[in-house]
Formats: C-alpha cells, structure tokens, sequence
C-alpha cells in the first residue's frame, strides 16, 4: 500500500499511474480534486489532454504562447512558452 499525501495535481496523477499497473493507495488530503488554481492556469496540451482524459475535467480553455509575470499590479516580466499550451479559464 502506497500512502500519497497531496491531492494535488502530482497526487492525483501518482494515484492513477499506480492504479494502472495494479499498486494500492490512498489519499491523505481531504481537498478536492480539480482545485480552482491548476499550475498558475497554464499547461502543456499533453499535460492538459492527459487530465480532461483521465479525470473527467471540463473546463473552457485557449492556447497561448507566451505570458506575463505582475507584482501588485506591474508587471515585472514575461516568457514565451513551448507550443502548444493552453491557459484554463477559472
């Protein structure tokens, strides 16, 4: 038995992978799985296509190429990301 303390993003995914090839586990977070905030709202599409598949996730999405880094308002840098990737809308 594989104990996963997290039910985050890293637990969850962790969870499955180990249910796939037949190892036991149990969560120890009682938070809720998809959490409002998700990798700042950006992933890579393989990342995001392997959840909505795998989790049952619906959410309203677009892709991007770069974003914006703010401190209090200002925004104090950007990069440009690897395409494709996509923003999740909260």
């Amino acid at each position: 038995m594989v104990r996963i303390k997290g039910a985050g993003l890293a637990g969850r995914v962790l969870r499955h992978e180990l249910a796939r090839v037949g190892i036991p586990s149990e969560m120890t977070d009682p938070s809720e799985f998809p959490r409002i905030k998700v990798c700042g709202g950006v992933l890579q599409q393989e990342s995001w296509e392997y959840l909505k598949d795998n989790f049952s996730i619906r959410a309203h999405t677009r892709q991007i190429d770069r974003m914006s880094h703010f401190w209090r308002g200002n925004r104090i840098g950007g990069m440009r990301l690897l395409p494709p990737a996509v923003f999740i809308s909260r």
